[in-house]
C-alpha cells in the first residue's frame, strides 16, 4: 500500500463527518483539534479522547480488542493519527483521517510511532483510506504549526548523508529512485519557501504537497531511511526528556548532525531561522543541558547506521558542538 490514501479537499467537510458518526464508528480525537470545530454535535458513546487510549502499544491493542467498531474516524495530528492508524491496521477496518494542522507527515505513512514500555518505537500500521483536507478547519490553527511538517522534509538533508555514510562504511544499498525523489523534495522546499512564508491558501497547498510526498517516500522504500537518520535518533532522545513538538527536536538534530557530517549547514540554518523553529524551541523550555544530554544518549542508542556510529561524543564534545552551532542564537543559559 503506497498511494492508497484518497485525499479529499472540501471546506466544511470535517464537521459533516463528525456529526454523522454512528454507533458502529470509533471517533478518536484530540481536544485541541475538536475545539476548532464550531457548534458540533457528536455521539458521546462513539467519541474517545486519544489521551484515554494512550500511546503505549499494549494499551492500544487492549483497547482495540475490547472495541466493537467497524470504522475509525480521527480528528487530530501526530499521536492521534498514529493511534488511529495502528487500530485500523490491527482490526483491519477503514480509517478516515482529518488533520487540523500539517505538523508531520504521519497522515500519509504506513508506520506509527508508539511506546513499548517507556521507549518510543516505530510499528507497522497502514495509511488512512481517506484523508480529509478541510481548509476551513485548518486555517483556524496557528499558521506556524503548519511549518512543523516541513521538518520531515528538512531532515532529508542529513538523512541522505547518513545513508551515504552507511553505504561507504557497511555496504548498505542505496535505492537511487527513493534517494533522488527525496533529494528533489529538498530542492522544491528551497524554491517554494517564499510562497510558504506568505501564510496563504497557496502556502498551505505547497506545504501539503511536500508533506504528502515525504510520507509516500517512506511507504515506497519500506522504512524511513530516506528521510530519517541521525537527526531523528537525536529527536527521540530529546522528546523523551521534554514535551515538545517533533519538528523542533528534529530541526535541532539536523543542525547538529550536519555539523558532524562536515556538511555546510547554512541551508538548514536558513530554513530553521526563516520558520522560527529555534525561537519556538527556546520558548518551549529547551536548554543547552537538555540538548547535551540527548546528544550523548543518542550517540549510545543508535537504531540505524548514521554519522553517530563514527562519532565519539562525551559531555565535553557535546557542549563544544552546541556552543559552536547555537552561540548567538539561543540556549545560551540553562533554565
Amino acid at each position: 500500500m503506497l498511494f492508497n490514501s484518497n485525499i479529499v479537499k472540501q471546506d466544511g467537510l470535517s464537521k459533516k463527518i463528525i456529526e454523522n458518526v454512528n454507533k458502529d464508528d470509533l471517533f478518536l480525537y484530540s481536544q485541541t483539534s475538536l475545539d476548532l470545530v464550531d457548534d458540533y454535535e457528536i455521539d458521546k458513546a462513539s467519541a474517545i479522547n486519544r489521551k484515554e487510549v494512550g500511546i503505549n502499544r499494549a494499551e492500544i491493542e487492549s483497547f482495540a480488542e475490547k472495541g466493537n467498531f467497524s470504522r475509525i474516524i480521527s480528528l487530530g495530528n501526530g499521536q492521534t493519527s498514529d493511534i488511529a492508524k495502528y487500530i485500523s491496521y490491527i482490526k483491519k477496518i477503514p480509517h478516515i483521517c482529518i488533520p487540523s494542522i500539517f505538523s508531520t507527515n504521519v497522515s500519509f505513512t504506513d508506520k506509527s510511532c508508539l511506546k513499548e514500555g517507556e521507549v518510543k518505537k516505530t510499528f507497522q500500521s497502514k495509511p488512512p483510506e481517506t484523508v480529509v483536507i478541510d481548509y476551513d478547519l485548518i486555517s483556524r490553527s496557528n499558521f506556524s504549526y503548519h511549518y512543523y511538517g516541513l521538518c520531515d522534509i528538512l531532515s532529508i538533508y542529513t538523512a541522505l548523508e547518513d545513508w551515504k555514510i552507511s553505504s561507504i562504511d557497511t555496504g548498505e544499498h542505496i535505492d537511487d529512485f527513493c534517494y533522488n525523489i527525496a533529494e528533489t523534495l529538498i530542492k522544491i522546499l528551497e524554491k517554494q519557501l517564499p510562497i510558504i512564508l506568505c501564510k496563504s491558501r497557496e502556502s498551505l497547498d505547497a506545504i501539503l504537497n511536500l508533506v504528502v510526498m515525504s510520507g509516500y517516500i517512506t511507504n515506497i522504500y519500506g522504512s524511513g531511511r530516506p528521510e530519517s537518520g541521525s537527526e531523528h535518533i537525536f529527536s527521540k532522545e530529546l522528546e523523551s526528556k521534554i514535551d515538545i513538538f517533533h519538528a523542533i527536536s528534529v530541526s535541532i538534530g539536523a543542525l547538529i548532525m550536519s555539523k558532524l557530517q562536515n556538511k555546510n549547514h547554512n541551508i538548514i540554518r536558513k530554513l530553521v531561522d526563516d520558520l522560527g523553529l529555534l525561537q519556538e524551541a527556546e520558548a518551549g523550555g529547551v536548554t543547552r543541558d537538555l540538548i547535551s544530554s540527548a546528544l550523548i544518549y543518542a550517540n549510545k542508542n543508535r537504531d540505524r547506521y548514521t554519522v553517530l556510529n563514527r562519532a565519539d561524543i562525551d559531555e565535553k564534545k557535546a557542549n563544544e558542538l552546541i556552543s559552536e552551532i547555537f552561540e548567538g542564537y539561543i540556549f545560551t543559559e540553562t533554565k
